[in-house]
């Protein structure tokens, strides 16, 4: 039986708050195991020699894809979500799956696509594309750029609160 353990930063909050946001945290651990314990035992089946989070490093750069696998007979990565009421729109504008597979290119790795896997309580939606070299390029580049202080401050800055205003399951993006 797999536990997480999960540590909140509840400073600044009552006791009624902090009370809160641990029980939220709690739902939506819970919610996320039985969601991609679904997707593993059903939606992952479509993919030949799956491997999860597997670290690759370039430069100042360290992507974890969430599943590399071959589907359809390319080499694919796989961006799974979990979400109440999945949009697409609001995944695939980032560039996170177009920068995996920039570092994975260059490594001499050729991907041919990438997915989201946004898994909900409706079932498993799936979109599939072709990376966007030059938007992961740019990204890569951008991080490059970034000297030590900067990434510490960026990482400080995330959510110091612990706020979303873009969903309720997930406290910390």
């Amino acid at each position: 039986k797999n536990q997480a353990i999960l540590r909140i930063d509840s400073r600044g909050l009552d006791r009624a708050e902090g009370f809160k946001l641990g029980q939220q945290t709690v739902e939506a651990a819970n919610r996320a195991v039985q969601l991609l314990t679904r997707y593993f035992t059903a939606y992952a089946r479509d993919y030949r020699d799956p491997v999860p989070e597997l670290e690759f490093k370039s430069g100042k750069v360290v992507i974890h894809p969430d599943l590399s696998a071959e589907f359809k007979g390319e080499l694919v990565i796989v961006d799974f979500k979990t979400s109440k009421s999945p949009d697409l729109r609001s995944y695939d504008f980032g560039g996170q799956v177009d920068l995996y597979a920039f570092v994975l290119v260059e490594r001499k790795n050729p991907v041919g696509l990438v997915v989201y896997d946004i898994i909900s309580d409706e079932g498993l939606f799936r979109h599939i594309r072709k990376p966007r070299l030059e938007q992961g390029k740019r990204l890569y580049e951008a991080i490059e750029k970034l000297d030590d202080i900067s990434i510490k401050d960026l990482v400080a800055e995330a959510h110091p609160a612990w706020d979303c205003p873009r969903c309720v399951w997930f406290i910390p993006c």
